[in-house]
């Protein structure tokens, strides 16, 4: 008996489209890993984001660690705060005018570092936080780091950072004893940051944006900030919409961004507006003309795992997050901060209620 090549490839393709992997173009469709190890993440070009995809549920990596509720009182996780690790069982979470440490078991408050004011290690606007060496750097948006003992906030020194003439700047960690200071983009300045070692000498310096102004018009990346990758930092750059990690001796290609066909001309319109990393999982909300998206991104397996559309009339609005069950009702929840395995999710439906999650082991 004699079968025929054409009714074999039928076969064959209609099974490989019933299969996980492949389904609606599976990862070719949405993620692609290049020959120097970045990853591409098309938002426009061959993903139709229109079609929700559910394969991404939060208890199946992440395990509780405590609800955020809304309140006044410091010994308590709170609504609005960013997070840093002290170390493996504390974080530090800063507000724009708090740093305070708190545990990963309960939330407990464990201490506190300055407070608002003009004097010596006091903060008018607190940019970052962070710990180095047994000792607790807070970012002051006045341009100015001020250093702290790390189990009981004795305040030390008050370092100001280099100018450049930009309005405000900001330091992160790098691996080592490096430091980055990243330049606000402001004035119709670039984006620059400078690379210094632990004696505040100058290692390099960069810029990932460019001049022309029509890039930022397009549609993109909104930069203007840094957001945390592990132990290190990433920069995004409007000029190849791509997300670089940086490192003291090079900014390194990570994540880019393929926007394809979408431009002010060709509706519709799809703007990276904020997203975030916790451990394999890049965490993105997409604007467009009509909508907004959720996506989750598996960047180890090169795969988009979740990904809702909620209308700008809020008609879909039990869709726009990732369902997660509690106590047997299932809570809509999106991620707001992510550092390291650390993620703090929204519940959609309330304007208060805030998760803390770890990624689990």
């Amino acid at each position: 008996m004699r079968i025929k090549t054409g009714s074999i490839l039928v076969v064959i393709i209609s099974l490989c489209c019933l299969l996980p992997g492949c389904r609606r173009g599976g990862a070719d469709g949405f993620v692609t890993k290049g020959p120097d190890g970045a990853v591409t993440l098309a938002v426009g070009a061959t993903a139709d984001l229109t079609e929700p995809v559910t394969d991404f549920r939060l208890e199946d990596y992440y395990e509780p660690v405590g609800e955020i509720l809304p309140s006044d009182d410091p010994r308590t996780f709170m609504r609005g705060m960013n997070f840093a690790y002290y170390d493996a069982n504390t974080v530090l979470a800063y507000s724009g005018d708090r740093v305070i440490r708190l545990s990963l078991a309960d939330g407990s408050f464990q201490g506190e570092y300055g407070h608002k004011g003009r004097g010596p290690g006091e903060y008018t606007m607190v940019l970052s936080a962070f710990v180095r060496d047994g000792r607790v750097f807070v970012n002051d948006i006045m341009s100015t780091y001020h250093v702290y003992e790390g189990v009981d906030g004795h305040h030390l020194q008050d370092v100001p950072l280099f100018d450049k003439a930009q309005q405000f700047c900001a330091l992160y960690p790098l691996e080592g004893d490096y430091s980055m200071i990243l330049y606000a983009s402001t004035a119709g300045k670039k984006q620059v940051f400078d690379i210094i070692d632990g004696s505040g000498n100058l290692v390099r310096e960069s810029s990932l944006q460019d001049d022309n102004e029509e890039i930022a018009q397009r549609g993109g990346i909104r930069i203007g900030y840094s957001i945390p990758l592990g132990e290190g930092w990433g920069v995004p750059s409007d000029r190849d919409r791509t997300l670089y990690r940086i490192s003291p001796e090079r900014d390194i290609p990570w994540v880019r961004f393929d926007y394809g066909r979408y431009s002010p001309t060709d509706s519709p319109l799809m703007v990276l507006e904020r997203f975030s990393v916790s451990g394999p999982f890049f965490l993105a909300t997409l604007s467009g003309e009509s909508s907004s998206f959720r996506a989750v991104y598996d960047l180890q397996r090169c795969r988009l795992l979740f990904v809702t559309e909620n209308l700008r009339d809020n008609t879909r609005v039990e869709r726009a997050g990732i369902p997660y069950e509690l106590d047997g009702q299932t809570l809509f929840l999106w991620p707001e901060f992510a550092a390291r395995d650390l993620l703090i999710c929204r519940n959609v439906h309330t304007a208060d209620n805030y998760y803390c999650f770890r990624l689990k082991k």
